[in-house]
């Protein structure tokens, strides 16, 4: 059917949408802003009371208005299509009245309208448990609050004013058995006008089953196809059966071509797991002969959504399946994905520190060349030496001037000097990666801009021991990096804050970059990394760790610190304390140290003539430190 255009969102007034909890809206509460409701039917109203009542007018007023951040939420698909049509189209299949146009397009009417599309959602019973959707077991569990059979008891006054009615809810109609009888015995004779829309996932949707609601005027029949293919449908879509499933779309293709029903539509809700199948959906529906094929976004919280927080490597692929032709056809339709034609993933640039092998360079090279991040959106900056055939490993990567390369730090602050990322990692150059590494480090800071800096999970070699999975300190700031030689048997497996992360494998923002500076080339010791994290959270960014990406240092760390490197530590822990902690926290470290090493603890490390230097060579240098307090180390 021919869908008419609008000069304003024509769903406020046209559609009733009623969920489990007797709440109403005017649309799908995912697009428009939560405390959007116009009412409830436990209230004792009418549903043409509700439908017309004072927050209903006031959601037209703003539409007429063309105010529509005022209800709608950006990602609303309507939205999109009239940004890049400039006019909106029909909310269902069935057109809508002369009336409701003349009323919406050429008056400033917000209120009197009869509703002509109601949507029951009001229902989660279903005998699917999808991965995105279902937690539990809820096949045959009495729903709470008012069911789909109260909501269409409650209907029954008012259908013969409705134009459509619209059966999805969260679970399957056709395994809720009040809904599956009001179709099977609806008087369709005595409601000519009154059309339906069934959404449903098809597995209840036999031959026989069509053959018990042939009587009805079915508009249209949307099922929900997760998969391109039996493997990835079944996995998605956990009790589902893609052969039955097969023999039920081939019924309800058949019913289609006799006239049975008016339209069924093919809708695939994209994720990471799926986005490959696309063309396989595309090729099955024209197969189907089906007359609409349908992708949208995901919206639900689901380690398997690409689009909140966006994932720059799934995202890339998915636009590029959008822009073939077979996607750009009328036939297809795009449910808020407009904007992904336009998406451009960040920025990210990857610093490899200088200083190790040529050897452990070349690993970490070849690693890097496997990252799966859209290479248009990924510049190399390498502080070490670099090999003869680097551009064939890594092509487009460069190198800080020569100068830099003698010693470590200087290397790395000039490498991120000359980083343009709107990320910036930080490697080791012996550190080897993941595919995902990148794609694993960024979904933090997409997902919470207060995040500065994240840091991997740190393995040594290949038999899984950890290095690093972020790293804490106690009031006297003693350095403990969690679970330091420990397997990597789960423990250590939870995304959190932490007190500070490692440069061997890190990634910082740059409005984080920004306020802080570049790494304090004050510290030698690994209290640099804890230095710099300290003040990226005295500027209000969080420090996480991120255990999803794993990075592996193929060089063992250097051993145990010589006595002279023990006194460096001790000295350089002073000088954090100041800085970070204040003089009163690093004199009270001082005489606990005494203390500890008078008693004779043990693992209190260097003795008394130790703490006693380390305390006097900051002594001489307190106002150069304390001047240094809150102050970025040098612009980067």
């Amino acid at each position: 059917m021919t869908a008419r255009t609008f000069k304003v969102c024509p769903l406020p007034f046209s559609l009733a949408e009623i969920h489990q909890d007797g709440r109403v809206w005017t649309c799908c509460p995912f697009w428009l802003k939560p405390e959007m409701e116009i009412g409830n039917i436990k209230d004792g109203r009418s549903l043409a009371e509700i439908f017309n009542g004072e927050k209903a007018q006031y959601i037209r007023t703003r539409i007429r208005q063309g105010n529509y951040q005022a209800v709608c939420n950006e990602w609303c698909p309507k939205l999109e299509e009239f940004r890049a049509c400039g006019f909106f189209t029909s909310a269902a299949w069935k057109p809508p009245s002369d009336e409701l146009l003349r009323k919406v397009n050429d008056t400033g009417e917000v209120t009197g309208f009869p509703f002509e599309c109601v949507t029951v959602a009001s229902d989660p019973r279903c005998n699917l448990r999808c991965v995105m959707c279902r937690k539990d077991n809820i096949f045959s569990l009495p729903p709470k609050g008012i069911n789909a059979a109260k909501t269409l008891a409650a209907l029954l006054p008012d259908l013969d004013q409705i134009r459509e009615l619209k059966l999805c809810g969260d679970g399957e109609p056709f395994f809720i058995p009040e809904v599956r009888e009001f179709l099977f015995s609806f008087p369709q004779d005595k409601y000519p006008e009154l059309g339906f829309n069934i959404q449903t996932n098809g597995l209840l949707l036999t031959r026989e089953t069509l053959r018990r609601i042939s009587h009805l005027n079915i508009i249209t029949v949307v099922v929900s196809v997760d998969g391109g293919t039996k493997k990835t449908y079944e996995r998605i879509r956990r009790n589902g059966n893609w052969d039955r499933l097969m023999e039920n779309l081939e019924a309800l293709s058949e019913a289609y071509r006799d006239g049975r029903i008016g339209c069924f539509v093919l809708v695939m809700t994209l994720m990471r797991e799926n986005i490959g199948e696309m063309m396989d959906l595309y090729r099955l529906s024209k197969r189907l002969k089906c007359p609409f094929l349908t992708f949208q976004r995901m919206h639900m919280h689901f380690h398997d959504n690409i689009f909140d927080p966006p994932d720059p490597v799934a995202l890339s692929k998915l636009k590029g399946v959008l822009e073939l032709p077979e996607m750009k056809s009328e036939y297809v339709h795009l449910v808020g994905l407009q904007d992904v034609l336009s998406y451009v993933p960040p920025l990210v640039s990857v610093v490899i520190g200088g200083g190790a092998s040529g050897e452990a360079l070349g690993k970490c090279l070849d690693s890097l060349a496997r990252l799966d991040y859209p290479k248009d959106s990924l510049e190399f900056i390498s502080a070490a030496p670099l090999p003869a055939d680097l551009e064939t490993r890594l092509p487009g990567a460069k190198a800080p001037s020569g100068r830099a390369k003698g010693e470590a730090l200087e290397a790395l602050t000039e490498g991120l000097r000359l980083a343009r990322g709107e990320y910036i990692a930080v490697l080791d150059e012996g550190a080897e990666l993941p595919g995902d590494w990148l794609s694993r480090m960024l979904a933090p800071f997409l997902t919470d801009p207060s995040t500065g800096i994240a840091g991997s999970k740190i393995l040594q070699g290949p038999a899984g021991v950890i290095r690093h999975a972020g790293g804490v300190y106690d009031g006297d700031a003693r350095t403990l990096p969690r679970g330091e030689e420990e397997k990597d048997d789960g423990r250590f497996d939870i995304f959190c804050e932490v007190g500070w992360v490692s440069s061997s494998a890190l990634m910082i923002s740059r409005k984080c970059l920004a306020a802080i500076g570049l790494p304090p080339p004050r510290y030698r010791t690994p209290w640099g990394d804890a230095a710099w994290s300290a003040a990226a959270r005295r500027a209000g960014f969080k420090v996480v760790y991120v255990p999803e990406a794993v990075a592996s240092l193929s060089e063992p760390p250097g051993g145990a610190p010589s006595g002279y490197e023990r006194g460096i530590r001790l000295r350089e822990r002073y000088r954090f304390l100041i800085e970070h902690s204040g003089v009163r926290r690093w004199v009270r470290a001082f005489l606990r140290d005494v203390g500890d090493r008078a008693a004779g603890v043990r693992g209190s490390g260097p003795g008394i003539s130790a703490a006693v230097r380390a305390f006097l060579w900051n002594a001489a240098r307190l106002p150069r430190t304390i001047a240094h307090r809150g102050r970025p180390h040098g612009t980067p």
